[in-house]
């Protein structure tokens, strides 16, 4: 089934998509004990789908965010999709 969005519809959609990744960037840096983080802003913060492709993010550190999906993936694969339940979200501080 394929659904066609209107312009409007898209436009509106993708804003608020964006704003909430704003969002989490912005309680990450009103939240970080880390100096750099909030001086710097040497963070980000992005939203993902459910196979782990970034559907927006915040305009922190962009270049953070290329590995970004396959942290999601890893972690997805300790607490698969269909465990998690509404509420349910996934906070990865692992450099590695």
């Amino acid at each position: 089934m394929t659904t066609t969005l209107s312009p409007l519809d898209y436009a509106v959609i993708s804003q608020a998509l964006i704003a909430g990744a704003r969002e989490m960037g912005v309680k990450l840096i009103r939240s970080a004990y880390s100096t750099i983080l909030r001086e710097a802003r040497d963070g980000s913060a992005g939203l993902m789908d459910r196979q782990g492709n970034t559907v927006a993010q915040a305009e922190l550190i962009p270049m953070q965010l290329g590995p970004i999906g396959e942290t999601l993936r890893a972690c997805l694969r300790r607490h698969p999709v269909d465990t998690l339940e509404e509420g349910d979200f996934l906070i990865n501080n692992d450099p590695f």
